[in-house]
This record gives structure tokens, sequence and C-alpha cells, in this order.
């Protein structure tokens, strides 16, 4: 919308009546005062052709797709510019690779149903994409999704065609991770169970959000210290200041990802009541609650109690810094965390095969795709790759 008013020459016109205005000696305040009315009714006019080119709030018959930014396709199955082939169904969304351009790389495009306008939260396929291949990586790296809506679609058209809207970002995506299209085969156990299970996307979430706030090598951080590559040492002096509150934050976070499978824990005072606790705990995760946490010197079940108990001392700072927290306390709890979310998947996920089927994802497109190279190029260059010859 800014760009809009910034371009309108009209706008632009009397704008520098108004200036003119100001300026004169003496000016006459009567003008003025109509120069500024017509700017009024000037912006009031475009705003009204605005809103009418690109209705609010999608989805709606004008727009009902989105492009999905942070991630782009390898074109390893020499599609040709305007290809837009279906990938998978997700919740509200139809999901197609869109090759947008020659030789570059193939978009995603998601086709969203308007009945997510009746869903209170739209628990979005970007975010899923993220959450999974977080997953998969161990927390190493992830994509940044976002969407783009298009109005009008026309998969046809060059992304420079396309009408972008109402304020669109950079048309190249910057920054935007590179992957195969088997990637999305090889997290379709962690994405059909993020579909299936809202508790579980959430915890996925929290997981991440503590990772981003506190971050440290989980792989090293679930083995021996002689084994790790990487040192999980406390702050130096003068970090602790800064530290504190994202290591707080890191564990608020780490219990409630615990907190959205396995629940508050219970009272364990008698064995009928320890038992409900071990009950539902084995309901969500296939760890022995009584064996060691490594590294802690605490059962299972002990540590998921005293996390709690460090988790009510790092939300209710009181206006003071902790001097009694440690990242090694940190890294404990989100570690913790990390393994219930993991244990949970494990028990709950569908075999990749099943995954598939209840995604309705294209496997054809999927095996398609050649092994062994990958290419930016389509397939109006074919004569260029060689490994396509």
């Amino acid at each position: 919308m800014s760009r809009i008013l910034s371009d309108d020459s009209a706008l632009n016109q009397l704008h520098k009546a108004a200036a003119v205005q100001l300026l004169a000696e003496p000016h006459d305040p009567g003008q003025l005062n109509k120069i500024l009315e017509s700017i009024n009714l000037r912006k009031q006019e475009l705003v009204g052709q605005f809103k009418e080119k690109f209705p609010p709030d999608p989805p709606h018959r004008e727009c009902r797709h989105a492009e999905l930014r942070g991630v782009k396709f390898q074109n390893g199955t020499l599609p040709r510019k305007g290809d837009y082939r279906y990938l998978l169904t997700w919740g509200h969304e139809k999901l197609h690779l869109w090759t947008h351009t020659k030789n570059s790389y193939t978009g995603l495009v998601a086709e969203v149903d308007e009945s997510v306008n009746s869903v209170d939260i739209w628990r979005t396929f970007g975010e899923a994409l993220k959450l999974a291949i977080a997953l998969n990586r161990g927390l190493e790296s992830f994509p940044q999704t976002s969407y783009q809506w298009i109005y009008r679609f026309d998969p046809s058209l060059d992304r420079s065609e396309q009408h972008y809207g109402p304020e669109p970002s950079s048309v190249y995506d910057e920054g935007a991770e590179i992957i195969r299209i088997r990637q999305i085969y090889e997290v379709s156990s962690q994405l059909e169970l993020l579909q299936r299970s809202e508790p579980f996307f959430v915890a996925v979430q929290n997981l991440i959000v503590a990772m981003e706030n506190h971050q440290f090598c989980q792989d090293c951080a679930l083995v021996s210290p002689e084994r790790r590559m990487h040192d999980h040492s406390e702050p130096e002096k003068w970090e602790q200041v800064i530290a504190l509150p994202k290591m707080e934050t890191a564990i608020v976070q780490a219990t409630r990802a615990v907190e959205g499978l396995l629940g508050q824990p219970g009272d364990r005072s008698t064995p009928q009541k320890r038992s409900r606790v071990e009950d539902r705990w084995q309901e969500a995760v296939d760890i022995n609650c009584d064996e060691v946490f490594s590294g802690t010197g605490m059962s299972y079940l002990d540590y998921y109690y005293f996390l709690f108990n460090l988790r009510g001392s790092s939300a209710h700072s009181r206006g003071f810094l902790s001097f009694s927290l440690t990242r090694q306390l940190a890294v404990q709890a989100q570690t913790f965390a990390w393994k219930i979310v993991i244990a949970h998947f494990q028990k709950h996920r569908l075999a990749a095969e099943d995954a598939v089927e209840a995604l309705k994802m294209n496997q054809d497109l999927i095996e398609s795709e050649p092994e062994s190279w990958s290419t930016p190029l389509t397939a109006e260059n074919k004569h260029d790759i060689p490994f396509a010859q």
C-alpha cells in the first residue's frame, strides 16, 4: 500500500502543491486546506482501488495461493518453466512444485482451502516443514519459512509477473535453503505426526524456541564428555549477564515441550498415585522412567519432577538475576525435552510408506528425482547437463 501511495503521480503533485503553499509568504490557509482535503480524498480513492484489487485477509476467491519462502527445490527431475506439479496434501493445503523461471530453482506453492478461515490457529505446512527438518537434523539447522500470498495466481506466468500482495517482499527469496524433493519423503513420518498431533506440533515448536534462545550441540550433549566435539562450558564472567535470561527462557520452553506430551507431574506420594504417573508416562514414551538420565544422577522420573521445579525458579525472577542457574542445568533441561520429544515420535510415528499415503504424497514425482546428481537448470537447457545426456 505504501508503494502505491508513493508512486501515484497525482498524489505527488498534491504534496508538492501543499509544500509550495507552506513556503509561500504569505501563504493562503484556505488554499492549503483545499489541497490537504484533496490529498485525503486521493488517498481514500487509492486505498479503495487497492482493496478492490487486493482484498484483505486471504484465502478467498481472489487469493488462494501462497508461495512458501525459505525453501527451493533442485531441478533433477528436469521440469520446464511453467510446470506446476502436485506434491502432497497437508491439512487445508495442497502443495505444488512450481517452476516459475527458466534455469532457476523450483518454488513451492500452497493452494489454501477457504475452510482454514474457520479454524482458530492454522498449523501451516511451512512451519511443519521447518519442524520436521529440524527434528531430522538434530536441531542443528532448519529453514525459516514464510508465506507470500499471490493474487489471481497463474503458474504459466513468470514469477515477476505474479500479483504478490499487499506488500510483496523481494521476488528473489534471497537466503532460501536449496533442498531435494526426496528430502520431503525423508521427513514424511515427522510431517504426518505433526499433522495428526497438535501436542506434538507444539512440543517441537517449544523445543526449537528453546534452542534458538540457548544454542548448543544436541548430539554432543547426548554422549559422554570425552567423546564431545563441542564444549558446553559455563559462560565467562562478562557473558553471564547476557546468557542468563536466554538460559532461563530455554528452560521454560523446554519444560513446556515436556508438559505438552507428559502433562504436569502429579502427586506420587502413594503407590497408587505413582502408578498413575507411570501409566501416563508409558502412554507417551517408551523410556524406562526408572532408568538414570545421563549426567544428572537422577532417574528420568525424578528429573521430570526436578525440571518443573527448575522451571518455576526460571520463570519467576522477581526482578533479580539468578546466581544459581548454570549452563549445565539449561543443557540438561533441553536435552531431557529432546529425548522426550524423540521418544514420543518413535512411539507414535507411522512408517514412511504409511505416512506417504496419509499425506497423499506424489511418490512418482519423488522417485523420478535422480539420486546421484542435481541441477538448477530446467529442461530447456538439458543439453548443458552432462548427467542428463
